[in-house]
C-alpha cells in the first residue's frame, strides 16, 4: 500500500512539475512573442548635410514599434562601405510617434570616402535589415553647403 501511495504522490509530482514547465514555456513564448511585434527597425530617409570640409550633419529617420524600454530602437550608426562605424547616435528611451527623426552634427568623414550606410539598431532583434546608402556631398568651398539623401539598398 505504501509503494502504492508513493507511485502516486510522485506521479503527482512529476505531472505537477509538468504542468509547471508548460505554464513557464507559454509564459515565456508569449512574451517573447510580444516582443518580437515590434520588428526591426527600418531606415526610412537620410539627409547628410556637409557642415565644413569633411565635417557633415546627418539627419535620419527610423521606424519601429518600440514595445517600452525593453525592446526600442536604441541607436542608429553611419558607416563606410567596408564597415567602419564613422558615427553612432544613441537613442536613449522608447518613442512613440512613429516614425522619427533625429540628428547627429560634427560627424568626421574622411575624403576618401564616397557613400556611406546608415543602419538602425533595437534592443531585442539588434541590426535591420533596411538600411540606406548615402552619397557624400562634397564642396571645395565653405561658402554652400551640400547636401545628399538617400538611395535605398
Amino acid at each position: 500500500m505504501k509503494a502504492v501511495l508513493g507511485k502516486v504522490l510522485l506521479g503527482k509530482a512529476v505531472l505537477g512539475k509538468a504542468v509547471l514547465d508548460m505554464g513557464l514555456a507559454l509564459l515565456l513564448t508569449g512574451t517573447l512573442a510580444w516582443q518580437a511585434q515590434a520588428g526591426e527597425v527600418k531606415v526610412l530617409k537620410v539627409r547628410l548635410v556637409q557642415q565644413s570640409p569633411g565635417v557633415y550633419k546627418a539627419t535620419v529617420t527610423l521606424k519601429h514599434s518600440d514595445q517600452g524600454w525593453k525592446h526600442f530602437a536604441n541607436r542608429w550608426e553611419i558607416l563606410d562601405l567596408q564597415g567602419k562605424v564613422l558615427a553612432t547616435r544613441v537613442l536613449r528611451h522608447p518613442h512613440a510617434e512613429q516614425p522619427f527623426t533625429r540628428e547627429l552634427a560634427n560627424i568626421s568623414i574622411p575624403d576618401e570616402v564616397s557613400q556611406v550606410r546608415v543602419r538602425g539598431h533595437d534592443l531585442v532583434h539588434g541590426y535591420g535589415e533596411v538600411e540606406k546608402i548615402v552619397d557624400v556631398p562634397r564642396s571645395t568651398s565653405s561658402s554652400a553647403p551640400k547636401v545628399q539623401t538617400d538611395k535605398s539598398l
